[in-house]
């Protein structure tokens, strides 16, 4: 094989960001629901960061609270150790050390996107209970707590923009949704500036899941 077919071959390995059945291929993926969308001050990203983390664990404290049960044995245990020898405490240290440490409740993923933050967000916490309880605090209070934050959108799943991927994420997210509360209805809503996903395919696949 020539050079210039070489590097044609890896130009087109490059390029090629879905599969026959239009499924994305990626390496990673940075962003990944549950989680919220931000819209903030442009410029002030990092700082709507600190603002999501403060407001966030604050409200998700009262929703889910962390068992603080395990913190007490922890202590109990460290009074208790000061009567063994150094040799057993060294020990029951290093131990201690082993532990997994608990993972936090949101972690912010890149979007490279100026103006937009998104905060994903891992169990216990449910994204649309902690933003209506967010809303409900400023209403009932006055008090917004925030400077840079705009907007936020909280989101149950997402996926890549194609009708497979679409597909799968209305059974994983309405199917559970409707068995609770039949009757309910649910809207699409318009894409803009997204030429390859048509809009009018969407609605026939969503009513069909």
């Amino acid at each position: 094989m020539t050079d210039s077919k070489r590097q044609h071959s890896s130009t087109e390995k490059k390029k090629k960001k879905f599969r026959s059945d239009g499924t994305p291929i990626w390496a990673k993926r940075y962003i990944d629901g549950p989680g919220i969308w931000v819209s903030c001050v442009k410029g002030k990203e990092r700082q709507a960061v600190a603002e999501c983390y403060d407001l966030f664990d604050s409200v998700a404290s009262e929703l889910w609270p962390i068992d603080t049960q395990v913190e007490n044995v922890d202590s109990d245990s460290e009074d208790e150790d000061e009567d063994l020898p150094i040799e057993t405490q060294i020990a029951n240290e290093v131990n201690a050390l082993k532990k997994p440490k608990q993972e936090p409740r949101f972690v912010n993923c890149q979007t490279n996107t100026t103006c937009v933050v998104f905060i994903s967000c891992r169990p216990p916490v449910d994204p649309i209970q902690l933003v209506v309880k967010l809303v409900k605090d400023v209403q009932a209070t006055g008090v917004v707590r925030s400077r840079c934050i705009h907007r936020l959108v909280p989101v149950s799943a997402q996926c890549g923009a194609n009708l497979p991927e679409i597909q799968g994420l209305c059974r994983k997210v309405l199917d559970p949704f409707f068995s609770q509360h039949p009757g309910r209805k649910f809207s699409v809503s318009a894409l803009d500036n997204y030429t390859p996903l048509q809009y009018h395919l969407i609605i026939p696949s969503t009513k069909s899941n």
